[in-house]
């Protein structure tokens, strides 16, 4: 699976290159984020999904698991999700949860006002 990561200061910007974060991707997709997260000092992650065309709830229990290895002390934040893959947030009513911005830009700006 290939992830994007880049350093933004405080906080690690990361996005899956891939289409479908469903049951044959997600298991590895936790293992790798949860790696990164714990390997990290960084206070906050955003996850770009801007390549993500379709998410199913095993890539939100894999989302949901990187959001309990930060832990109280550190954000999650969620940029870029497509209109599908929004309303599957809506749907389950993650969007009550998580951090849901509609750009990177707009995550790392409110981020800095938390």
């Amino acid at each position: 699976m290939q992830l994007e990561v880049r350093d933004e200061g405080k906080i690690l910007i990361v996005k899956p290159v891939i289409k479908r974060l469903d049951a044959s991707i997600a298991p590895r997709f936790k293992v790798e984020l949860v790696d990164l997260i714990t390997k990290c000092e960084k206070e906050a992650i955003i996850l770009n999904l801007d390549e993500v065309d379709f998410i199913d709830s095993s890539g939100l229990a894999a989302i949901i698991a990187c959001l309990k290895a930060l832990g109280r002390k550190r954000e999650l934040l969620i940029s870029n999700a497509k209109d599908n893959v929004l309303s599957v947030f809506k749907i389950t009513k993650l969007d009550k949860i998580l951090q849901i911005f509609p750009t990177e830009k707009e995550a790392i700006m409110n981020w800095s006002n938390i």
